[in-house]
């Protein structure tokens, strides 16, 4: 391994990067280059007059060199996966360092170094041990991005408030269980991640700040303050929120609230008219209030693993929705006024309860996705062949003796599930076992989905009805 680097290296007056990382011990600098004026019992070394950035990072033993001083032109430091030892007290003198990297370092504190350097714009220290940060940080008021994801903190000091220029902060894989209010007061705060941690509670002032991000996911937040408008990019997944304040006036284009445990929605989400995906899976919804009728902008709709037992007729005036996953609920029947919902593409029913389907649902000219297994079914509509988009149906695990001789003219249907229902006939003997014996899904082959879907066209065609025999793709 490089011991010493070349002597040479010393006359690189111009040099500006230098990356020395991935060693296993720091190689030992040459002689350095005198300071103008200077003496060996005078002004201290000055290495590398012009340099501007440093990488020694991935270095298994590093001890800052004492060059590091003189490198007074330094803005970039990056230290990270390194095992630093000897201490951090040079860094003090490096006025004009701008980004310093110290993420995966083991440090169980932050250095009071560190905290010296006011011109700091960028300071990375995720990855580390730190449980608690210095009420010093809050000297840091030029610092516009501070990563402290997947430490240990518990708490953070109200010192905070003092990083006035703070755009943005990242906090995720803590202890945190509440944040200071002084997080309310950095105004020009953009972005707050404070995913996976302990949070009961969010300050009203973080609403305040006027951010695009706020990330919220995985704590223990069991209500959101009254506000007035959510951020752009706004998660609250996987906590533990019963109900939502009726103040919310604004959402912009996205509102995901998953795996928490509300039961209702105030009728104030009518005024989220700018919405296009709403999306409130695993809660313990039982109805949707009429208003969600007014989100005329919807595209998604995702109401999944809830306790519906019914859908309001208003849902129908949702003309651009393209996808509605409403998977593990207690539905027992659809709306007839789903014809009316003609954009639709994607429509998940899987594990309800429902006994038949309207014949409306033959109005769904664009719908390519029809997911209906492990319901109470006994007959489909003959309507359904009036679905030209359909591409994949999905009704293995209903009542279904017998399908209409209209799936054959689904001309574009290249997967198709019947599995475990108690066919009759012919196609009882193709499938080859009986409803309680059910073919297993890898048994479910493609050349036997094909052979299915060709004896349904040949029924089909002695009707008189011409189609194509279609190739199937593997499920």
């Amino acid at each position: 391994p490089l011991e010493v680097l070349p002597a040479s290296i010393a006359e690189m007056k111009a040099l500006t990067v230098l990356n020395l990382s991935s060693f296993r011990n720091l190689p030992k600098m040459p002689a350095p280059v005198v300071a103008r004026g200077g003496s060996s019992s005078g002004q201290p070394a000055v290495w590398f007059p012009r340099l501007e950035q440093l990488v020694m990072c991935n270095v298994k033993t590093l001890v800052l060199p004492p060059a590091l001083c003189g490198m007074r032109r330094l803005r970039s430091l990056d230290l990270s996966h390194s095992t630093i030892c000897g201490g951090f007290t040079k860094l003090k003198h490096l006025t004009e360092l701008r980004t310093l990297f110290l993420h995966c370092c083991n440090l169980s504190s932050v250095p009071p170094s560190v905290t010296s350097l006011g011109s700091l714009t960028r300071l990375d220290l995720h990855g580390n041990r730190l449980t608690a940060l210095p009420a010093t940080i809050g000297a840091l008021g030029s610092l516009r991005y501070l990563d402290l994801h997947e430490n240990k903190l518990e708490s953070l000091p109200p010192a905070v408030k003092g990083l006035g220029q703070l755009v943005n902060l990242v906090l995720s894989k803590n202890n945190l269980q509440f944040l200071p209010e002084g997080l309310g007061e950095l105004k020009a705060l953009e972005a707050l991640d404070v995913r996976k941690n302990q949070l009961r509670a969010v300050p009203p002032g973080v609403f305040t700040v006027p951010m695009r991000s706020l990330l919220l996911e995985d704590n223990k937040l069991t209500s959101l303050p009254e506000v007035k408008q959510l951020p752009n990019d706004f998660t609250i997944n996987y906590n533990r929120i019963s109900s939502l304040p009726g103040t919310i006036e604004s959402a912009h284009e996205a509102l995901v609230i998953r795996g928490n445990y509300l039961t209702r929605l105030p009728s104030e989400i009518g005024k989220l008219t700018d919405l296009q995906l709403l999306d409130l899976g695993k809660n313990s919804l039982q109805r949707m209030p009429k208003e969600v009728g007014k989100l005329v902008n919807l595209r998604v709709l995702c109401l999944e693993r809830n306790r519906l037992v019914s859908l309001p007729d208003e849902i129908m005036h949702l003309c651009q929705l393209a996808n509605l996953e409403l998977e593990k609920n207690n539905l027992t029947s659809i709306p007839t006024g789903i014809g009316r919902l003609r954009a639709l593409e994607h429509v998940d029913l899987r594990r309800n309860a429902i006994t038949s389907l309207p014949r409306e649902i033959g109005h769904l000219k664009a719908l390519k996705t029809l997911q209906l297994s492990t319901n109470e079914l006994r007959k489909l509509p003959d309507e359904v062949q009036h679905l030209e988009s359909l591409q994949v149906l999905v009704v293995g695990g209903n009542y279904l003796t017998a399908p209409p001789v209209s799936i054959g003219a689904l001309a574009r249907l290249k997967r198709i599930d019947i599995l475990h229902n108690p066919w009759e006939g012919e196609l009882r003997r193709m499938i080859g076992r009986d409803f309680h014996q059910g073919v297993s899904r890898k048994a479910w082959s493609a050349d036997l989905q094909g052979e299915v879907l060709r004896w349904f066209g040949r029924l089909h065609r002695t009707r008189h009805v011409a189609r194509r025999d279609v190739d199937l793709a593997p499920h």
